[in-house]
C-alpha cells in the first residue's frame, strides 16, 4: 500500500476499514477461482467470440455427448465441415468393421517395357508375309507358348501349321494345282487361285487341330506339308 494511502487508511473509522478489508479478501478469493483462464480468453477472442460464449458452447456439446453421442458427432461435423461419409468409413476401418482396400502395387516399368516389346514382336511377326497363316493358327500358338512347349514365335508357328488340318489342306491344294508357294506373290493371279481353292475345299477356316503324326517314309503327305511350311519360312 502506498504511503499516501496508508496515511488516509489510518484516519478511517475501524468499522469502515474492516468492511474494506473483508471486500478485498472476497475479491481476491473470487479472482483466484478464475486464475489461468487468461490464455483461453485470448484464444476465444482470436476466434471471434469471448470466454463466456466459448464455455457455453463447450457445456452444450458435453451435454449432447451425454444424451446422444451420434448427434454430438454430427454437430461437430457441421461445425468443422467434415465429410461425414469419409468420417464414417474411417471409423469403420479403424475398428475393423470395414476391410481396408488392398494397396495397389506400383507398376513395374521393366515389365511394362517387356510387354510392349512382346506386343511389337507379335505385330511384326504377323505382318511378315512369310507368316500368311498367322491368323489361322494364332490360338494354338498362344497355347504352345503359354505352356512352354514352344520357345519362340517361329517354333510355335511352325508346329501350329503342322497340326492344323486347314493349313495342310491349303498347302496340299496348292501342290495339286501346282500353285506357287512364294508368299511374296500375294497379289498375283496364282495367289487368287489359291484362295479360290481354299474356299472350295473348306469354306471358313477350320479350327480342328490334330496331333503331329509319327514320322513315316519319304514322300508321305505329312512330310510334304512340313517341307512346304519350311520353304515358306525360308522365303
Amino acid at each position: 500500500m502506498p504511503a499516501r494511502t496508508k496515511g488516509v487508511w489510518q484516519t478511517l473509522p475501524p468499522e469502515l476499514r474492516e468492511d474494506i478489508w473483508a471486500r478485498e479478501i472476497e475479491f481476491d478469493t473470487a479472482f483466484k477461482r478464475y486464475d489461468g483462464l487468461g490464455p483461453f480468453a485470448i484464444e476465444a477472442a482470436k476466434n471471434g467470440t469471448n470466454l463466456v460464449s466459448a464455455f457455453r458452447s463447450y457445456v452444450d456439446l458435453e451435454n449432447r455427448i451425454r444424451r446422444d453421442p451420434l448427434d454430438a458427432i454430427h454437430a461437430l461435423g457441421i461445425m468443422f465441415r467434415w465429410d461425414m461419409r469419409a468420417f464414417a468409413y474411417a471409423v469403420g476401418v479403424r475398428y475393423g468393421i470395414i476391410e481396408p482396400p488392398a494397396p495397389t502395387p506400383a507398376p513395374d516399368p521393366v515389365e511394362a517395357v517387356r510387354e510392349e516389346v512382346t506386343a511389337q514382336q507379335i505385330a511384326d511377326f504377323k505382318n511378315d508375309p512369310r507368316n500368311e497363316f498367322f491368323d489361322l493358327v494364332r490360338p494354338r500358338m498362344s497355347e504352345l507358348i503359354s505352356s512352354g512347349d514352344a520357345k519362340s514365335l517361329g517354333e510355335a508357328y511352325l508346329r501350329s501349321c503342322e497340326e492344323s488340318l486347314h493349313v495342310q489342306e491349303i498347302l496340299m491344294a496348292r501342290k495339286r494345282q501346282q500353285l506357287p508357294v512364294n508368299p511374296y506373290q500375294r497379289n498375283s493371279t496364282a495367289v487368287q487361285q489359291s484362295k479360290a481353292a481354299n474356299k472350295a475345299i473348306g469354306g471358313a477356316p477350320s479350327t480342328d487341330v490334330r496331333p503331329r503324326p509319327p514320322s513315316s517314309s519319304a514322300g508321305s503327305t505329312y512330310d510334304d506339308v512340313r517341307l512346304a511350311v519350311e520353304r515358306q519360312r525360308r522365303g
